[in-house]
């Protein structure tokens, strides 16, 4: 399976402090890899310096063959990489359609779409996350549900070939979670790769080929969902012993 993108000793320092330290990461194409780490681990600052936000202050990142550390979002955004943020902001005062037309004038494509393509992409997308129905309402009068699906709807407007999703199932119930991962599913068909931020364990363990843990900023473990979940270092910095003596088949609602 080809890699499609690798950091390779990446470590980013707040003054004297280390949020991140030579993190080693590898997602190959076609992937669903879940992050998962205690609160203030680094995965948000991860995926900040993988899309730009932030600047690495050591290692390497390769997307295609191309070291990307240093280039803007927008233009890392334009090669290919989406992202949604764990707090939705979607542009305010405008409608669903409204807010994921933007994107799809902005991504990979994006530039080069006329009106009416754009207008297709975003309709095409709206579908996709059933939020077709409502995108004429404006984005102030909608659920936290729809606001999380309007997220993703941005992400996949810029036709990206991986997404990286941010705690998109945090305050939604199960009935939504079992929506949202079926979702995922279907795009990641489509042949969209994800790295997926969540503290709901059932999401993880289902969806994820693969489980990258970290904890304060280092990369402690990688491996299988059920690897990971019977990995004694991953039982104490971050599942429980809770989570360890039920096992991971019979927690699918545990949030450590």
């Amino acid at each position: 399976m080809e890699t499609i993108l690798r950091c390779s000793g990446v470590s980013k320092y707040f003054g004297g402090l280390a949020a991140l330290f030579k993190v080693d990461l590898v997602i190959r194409k076609g992937e669903i890899v879940g992050l998962i780490g205690p609160n203030g681990a680094g995965k948000t600052t991860l995926v900040h310096v993988i899309t730009g936000i932030h600047r690495a202050s050591e290692g390497s990142i390769i997307f295609h063959n191309k070291e990307i550390s240093g280039l803007r979002p927008h233009q890392i955004c334009r090669m290919g990489i989406a992202r949604t943020f764990q707090i939705v902001k979607p542009f305010s005062g405008m409608t669903v359609k409204e807010n994921v037309l933007v994107s799809a004038f902005f991504g990979r494509v994006g530039m080069n779409r006329t009106r009416r393509e754009a207008e297709a992409k975003a309709d095409e997308t709206l579908s996709l996350v059933h939020l077709f129905e409502k995108r004429d309402s404006f984005v102030d009068r909608i659920t936290l549900a729809d606001r999380k699906r309007l997220e993703l709807a941005r992400a996949l407007a810029m036709d990206p070939e991986i997404v990286f999703l941010d705690e998109v199932m945090a305050g939604l119930n199960h009935k939504e979670i079992e929506e949202v991962m079926d979702l995922i599913r279907r795009i990641n068909e489509t042949g969209v790769t994800f790295l997926v931020i969540e503290h709901v364990m059932k999401a993880i363990m289902e969806l994820s080929h693969r489980v990258a843990v970290l904890h304060h900023g280092q990369m402690i473990a990688s491996g299988t969902p059920e690897e990971i979940s019977n990995d004694e270092k991953v039982i104490a910095a971050y599942l429980g012993e809770r989570y360890a003596r039920r096992g991971a088949k019979h927690v699918g609602s545990l949030q450590p």
